[in-house]
């Protein structure tokens, strides 16, 4: 009998979330795939080689104990197929699935996610804290997780510093991670804000900020010069008009003399 999928449940909203996360970075980075399919298939895909979504959204259940919600189609260098899978398995551990070649992201250590480039499984790493959430034995210490999260924000700012991530794409990643902390924690909220008041101040790069600085010396700089400017014409102005007051006054007197 096939397992009749409730929409509605938080499960099944949470999957959709994944889903989301990897449409978002198919869609709007695809250069972060090209790691991954370096690692499953040894293809190596130069930047900027297009990649195309083929929308293929639909429920496929497995049996009851795994379902999958969604796939993902994807034409690369308008060759190339690719089938990617986002589902959750019985013990609830996020898989990429790759055709017939499986991605576990939780064995995946943070060490291997930073050696072969393979940022997009930063969203799906807090995955990893979630069968210790009701654990009365090993129950997730604050700041073990406040830890983690800092080392994935330290894995994303070095990608932002060898060139592999934007500006855009960094703040994009970090926005996954506290939308993966929001499902991943949404019956202990306390460990979500945990997660946010780590991320929240890095939503700008030491970059951004320091460009923004760099604008605003650049507009103080140009107000200085046109205030300058301003004074200089200012003075100019006064200057001439009061040899122009003196002009005429001394036509007035020189017209004064004619007329008597």
């Amino acid at each position: 009998m096939t397992k009749e999928i409730n929409k509605s449940s938080p499960a099944f909203l949470q999957d959709k979330l994944w889903d989301e996360i990897t449409k978002s970075i198919a869609d709007r980075m695809p250069n972060q795939l090209f790691p991954l399919f370096k690692e499953a298939f040894g293809k190596d895909y130069p930047k900027g080689t297009p990649i195309r979504i083929i929308q293929t959204e639909y429920p496929v259940p497995k049996s009851d104990r795994n379902i999958i919600f969604s796939d993902i189609v994807l034409l690369v260098a308008e060759k190339d197929l690719y089938h990617m899978e986002c589902q959750m398995t019985n013990d609830r551990d996020m898989t990429v699935r790759m055709i017939e070649y499986d991605f576990h992201t939780q064995t995946y250590s943070l060490e291997d996610i930073r050696a072969k480039h393979l940022t997009m499984f930063i969203p799906f790493k807090l995955l990893s804290f979630r069968p210790r959430m009701t654990s009365r034995k090993n129950p997730i210490q604050e700041n073990e997780l406040t830890q983690y999260v800092r080392s994935l924000i330290v894995i994303l700012e070095e990608e932002f510093e060898y060139g592999n991530i934007s500006s855009l794409e960094f703040k994009d990643y970090v926005k996954f991670i506290n939308l993966a902390a929001e499902r991943v924690f949404h019956s202990q909220q306390h460990y979500a804000k945990e997660v946010f008041e780590v991320t929240k101040s890095v939503l700008e790069l030491p970059s951004d900020i320091y460009r923004k600085a760099e604008m605003a010396e650049k507009l103080q700089q140009e107000l200085e010069e046109t205030k300058e400017e301003f004074a200089l014409q200012k003075e100019e102005f006064t200057l001439q008009r009061k040899e122009l007051e003196q002009k005429i006054a001394q036509l007035e007197a020189q017209l004064k003399e004619q007329n008597k």
